[in-house]
């Protein structure tokens, strides 16, 4: 876990296809202040590895086979309240967006300079 400011913000990536991962690792990869610590592909896995890594950053999917991302950030919640959980998906309909709730989400874009800014100027990192 990394503390304010002191490196770059440490990411867990969730996604139950490796495509994706990749691609999302891949365009993270450009940023200096990120950093992808590890990768997951269902709940079990991410809560795992959420446990062992201590990422600030989990960047996790809404549509996960058997447990789904929103089920396994509640768990997150309680296991790992340090690590910071943004759902994400590639879908972009009404009925998808909506399931996070007021909890936040985020819609994938290419604009992960705001994002960034927006992880950063939370204070956590």
């Amino acid at each position: 876990m990394n503390t304010a400011g002191s490196g770059p913000i440490r990411l867990l990536l969730v996604d139950c296809q490796p495509s994706v991962r990749r691609g999302i690792k891949m365009r993270l990869a450009l940023e200096p202040d990120l950093e992808v610590v590890g990768e997951a592909c269902d709940a079990a896995e991410a809560i795992s590895l959420a446990r062992a890594l201590l990422p600030d950053v989990i960047l996790m999917d809404v549509e996960l086979p058997g447990v789904s991302g929103i089920a396994a950030t509640e768990t997150l919640r309680t296991a790992t309240p340090q690590c910071a959980v943004v759902i994400f998906t590639l879908r972009d309909d009404a009925a998808t967006s909506a399931r996070p709730g007021r909890r936040g989400r985020w819609r994938s874009s290419p604009n992960t300079r705001r994002k960034r800014r927006c992880w950063r100027r939370s204070g956590m990192w």
